[in-house]
């Protein structure tokens, strides 16, 4: 993953193994990712998954945080997936969508 992203937290990449068992040589072309967070395990799929054709990846985060998110900052956790994401050919934020549980924010990268 390239060194210019700036993460303050890793819950994924000791699970990375796990997804790349479960997914095998099978070429991923859709994704869709539900709690983003800074954006780790978007950015990692993004460029493993990417690599074997085109990716369409939609993830969706309220950036809101639930109880045990509260010692974060999710503003700032949500301006670093913005950054990040911002680098990303292709990307686009789609808007907000209100729902009957908040505002959930989607981010989709084509294929």
């Amino acid at each position: 993953m390239a060194d210019d992203y700036e993460f303050t937290t890793d819950w994924f990449t000791p699970h990375w193994d796990n997804w790349l068992s479960f997914t095998g040589d099978r070429k991923i072309s859709k994704i869709l990712e539900i709690g983003s967070f800074e954006g780790r395990s978007t950015c990692a799929m993004i460029e493993h998954f990417g690599r074997k054709g085109p990716l369409q990846m939609v993830c969706v985060d309220n950036w809101q945080g639930s109880p045990e998110l509260q010692r974060f900052d999710m503003a700032a956790t949500e301006q670093r997936f913005n950054a990040i994401s911002a680098g990303w050919w292709g990307w686009s934020a789609t808007g907000s969508t209100s729902t009957s549980t908040g505002d959930h924010r989607s981010r989709c990268c084509p294929g």
